[in-house]
């Protein structure tokens, strides 16, 4: 503790001193929340984007009732790292392919706060009906 002898202008610098700290801690912690809160917001966008272009893609092989097409299309996620498991159900809810194609691997790492993105895949004949 500060004796009462001690000059003005220690006093003010330690002032100035702790002022700045807790601004730059304050400001720290803000970008951390910020980075945070968006990283999963973006990570749910993207992945929500890459649902819809495998799901635009699958749409031949899922019409055709064509599963090797299907796994196919699915290995292209192998260019995410992220993307764990992923799986194409055909209209009556049947799991039609997954990714990976050994059934053991899918969903065998564990996330702390897993992600799940649902696409639907809709033909163009669904719109001519």
């Amino acid at each position: 503790m500060p004796s009462p002898h001690t000059p003005i202008r220690r006093k003010l610098m330690t002032m100035i001193l702790l002022t700045s700290g807790a601004v730059l801690l304050l400001t720290s912690a803000s970008f951390v929340a910020h980075e945070f809160l968006t990283f999963r917001y973006s990570t749910m966008r993207s992945l929500s984007t890459l649902g819809q272009v495998i799901a635009t893609n699958s749409t031949a092989a899922l019409a055709f009732d064509n599963a090797k097409d299907a796994a196919e299309i699915l290995t292209a996620l192998r260019a995410e790292p992220h993307v764990v498991s992923a799986g194409l159900y055909n209209s009556a809810g049947q799991l039609f392919a997954t990714y990976p194609q050994a059934s053991g691997a899918a969903g065998s790492r564990k996330d702390p706060a897993p992600m799940v993105i649902v696409s639907k895949a809709i033909s163009s004949s669904a719109f001519n009906r």
